[in-house]
């Protein structure tokens, strides 16, 4: 007998609005079956031309709009640009301002990756982590707004500093929320992180290799699994956090594959834990005086070319900015965001997994289209 003819693959499109799609952008799927055979991806529907906008505002006018490129992470963007802007007119920057740009970046981390952990758990069908995880990002997001009067698109940094002083009782509700975050972490770990249900779900799928990791350049999460020391905040002296140091994260091991979903679950939870334990130190260290430089209201920049990189939720945040003389602004400017490696990742990343799991494999790497869409 004959062997059976191989059907053609079928074809399915996704995007760029589709409740499955973790942004927006196109997904086309070639399945065998409900396994996925190839995939392919294609960006640039929320393309906005923010850098050539940027070349067009003065050097603080183009802070509002640099937090359009990733409203729930703007103060990534806002602190890549300033520490080039910095470099270029050589200011130093007070004491006082770069440990309110720390503790706004660590409250920032831990509301990206509190809401990539709410959706991977609803995309496990953890419902009740979904509302609890949210719960907790809503507390840090009542914090920038007590600082900044914003929850996103902050705008709250300067080129020399920041635009204002933290507010009375800041601090305080940064140690409080902080340390309720810690004790909501122990939970989360007996109630889904460590759950037989759970952890079945999420073992053994989505596995991300080191050579995958190496051959797309990715940073941040999928990175820190195999390398702690991708972290930039740890070895960038530009970004050092005060001679603080991580908790080590070599004990953290799969329980079943390196690199996969629950694996990242693991790592991202245990960054959350991290960052409140830096924010409740910082947050009783803040140096006094002033929290802008000198010089930094009448900006002038010389002719020159600077660059600088931050370390976002994400991963790694580049910046490139040039500057002309006798322009009130930057003449060029232009990122390079962690999400480009991961999208450059998916066509690999999904090969070979079945379609139910796409949903939970998206959001575990927590893809933002915006910040390719520029």
């Amino acid at each position: 007998m004959s062997a059976p003819e191989r059907l053609s693959p079928i074809q399915w499109d996704l995007g760029p609005f589709h409740a499955l799609l973790s942004g927006v952008y196109r997904l086309r799927l070639s399945l065998d079956g409900e396994v996925i055979e190839r995939a392919e991806v294609e960006t640039g529907f929320t393309t906005r031309g923010v850098e050539q906008i940027l070349t067009r505002q003065s050097w603080r006018g183009a802070i509002p709009f640099l937090d359009r490129i990733d409203p729930d992470g703007a103060v990534f963007f806002e602190w890549a640009y300033c520490l080039a802007v910095e470099q270029l007119s050589a200011l130093e920057l007070p004491r006082r301002a770069h440990g309110i740009r720390v503790i706004l970046g660590e409250l920032s981390r831990i509301s990206s990756h509190l809401l990539s952990l709410a959706k991977v758990a609803k995309a496990a069908g953890a419902e009740s982590a979904f509302h609890l995880l949210i719960r907790e990002r809503e507390r840090v997001l009542d914090l920038l707004e007590l600082l900044c009067g914003a929850r996103h698109a902050l705008g709250f940094l300067l080129p020399g500093g920041v635009r204002e002083d933290v507010t009375e009782g800041f601090l305080e509700r940064v140690q409080e929320v902080c340390q309720q975050i810690l004790q909501r972490i122990k939970e989360y770990n007996d109630l889904v992180t460590y759950n037989e249900a759970f952890v079945r779900r999420l073992s053994g799928r989505g596995v991300i290799t080191k050579e995958m990791v190496a051959r797309h350049r990715m940073t941040g999460i999928p990175a820190r699994v195999f390398d702690r020391e991708q972290d930039l905040r740890w070895s960038s002296s530009r970004l050092g956090y005060f001679g603080l140091k991580p908790e080590a994260l070599e004990s953290i091991e799969a329980i079943t594959f390196p690199g996969d979903v629950h694996h990242r679950f693991v790592i991202r939870l245990h960054e959350v834990s991290q960052s409140a334990q830096i924010l409740q130190v910082l947050s009783q260290k803040l140096a006094a005086g002033p929290f802008l430089a000198k010089g930094s209201a009448q900006l002038i920049v010389p002719e020159g070319e600077a660059e600088a990189e931050v370390e976002t939720a994400r991963g790694r945040l580049a910046v490139r900015v040039g500057s002309q003389a006798g322009r009130p602004g930057p003449a060029e400017i232009q990122f390079s965001p962690p999400s480009r490696a991961l999208f450059d990742a998916v066509p690999q990343y999904l090969v070979g997994a079945p379609l139910q799991d796409l949903s939970l494999l998206l959001q575990s790497i927590d893809l933002l289209a915006t910040e390719v869409d520029r």
